[in-house]
């Protein structure tokens, strides 16, 4: 199996990039070869290895909030060809941290097309309270229903084979809500809600949801399982709260 890993490093985010590399040379899929793709507007270079291989670097403008987040399934439009040749194309937020081994056919057991993260600020939680984008006008709008989940932004995974697609899908709706003087309430991340749960309501087998318990839990006001094996360090103690 072959994994293409991308980060997105822009403005102040490069500070979480040594930490990133680090800890997913260590935990992410031991032992598989991992192509990786960074995103920034900072002099970076291909000095920046991840089991020795160079990562790819690609220049992009810091865009200022919202926009360098909203905008991220933009970014992944530019992916060189290269990054295609591969089984999935995963992305994880800048501030994540792997702490224990992850493994490879685990996390992608059922060979779903789409993999989520589900939020732990939610769970046992009315389906009701969940954030969705609540405007009708808004191509991200979804109406809480009880098998939803709500997701967090914080990774992007997908089978290789159709990420042009959903990718491509997910920028149109963007681009038709801010034609209209919309953005969607919790921007990239309400738009990726909709899109999972969507597909996971048409065929649950194409989406993947990921337990908190074991992997994407915050670092920062939440009990952190001895079984987590990703967390999201809490951008506020990195001086990062602004760019979030």
């Amino acid at each position: 199996m072959i994994i293409t890993l991308v980060s997105i490093n822009l403005g102040q985010y490069t500070k979480y990039l040594d930490v990133f590399l680090k800890s997913a040379s260590s935990f992410l899929f031991p032992g598989q070869p991992l192509k990786l793709f960074v995103f920034t507007d900072n002099a970076l270079s291909s000095s920046h290895k991840l089991r020795g291989n160079p990562a790819t670097i690609i220049h992009n403008d810091f865009l200022g909030w919202p926009f360098s987040t909203l905008y991220r399934y933009h970014l992944f439009q530019r992916l060189p060809m290269d990054a295609y040749n591969s089984d999935y194309i995963i992305f994880f937020n800048a501030n994540t941290q792997f702490v224990r081994p992850i493994n490879l056919y685990e996390f992608f057991s059922g060979s779903p097309d789409l993999i989520c993260g589900v939020h732990p600020g939610f769970i046992n939680k009315p389906y009701t309270d969940y954030p969705f984008e609540h405007r009708v006008a808004s191509c991200a709008y979804l109406s809480p229903q009880p098998h939803h989940y709500y997701f967090q932004g914080c990774i992007n995974g997908f089978k290789t084979e159709s990420f042009k697609q959903y990718i491509d899908t997910l920028s149109i709706n963007i681009d038709s809500d801010l034609k209209r003087g919309i953005v969607s309430v919790w921007h990239d991340e309400s738009h990726w809600n909709k899109l999972c749960n969507l597909v996971s309501s048409s065929n649950p087998q194409k989406v993947k949801p990921l337990s908190p318990a074991k992997y994407l839990h915050p670092s920062h006001g939440f009990f952190i399982p001895n079984t987590t094996s990703i967390i999201m360090r809490e951008k506020s103690l990195f001086g990062l709260h602004s760019f979030r």
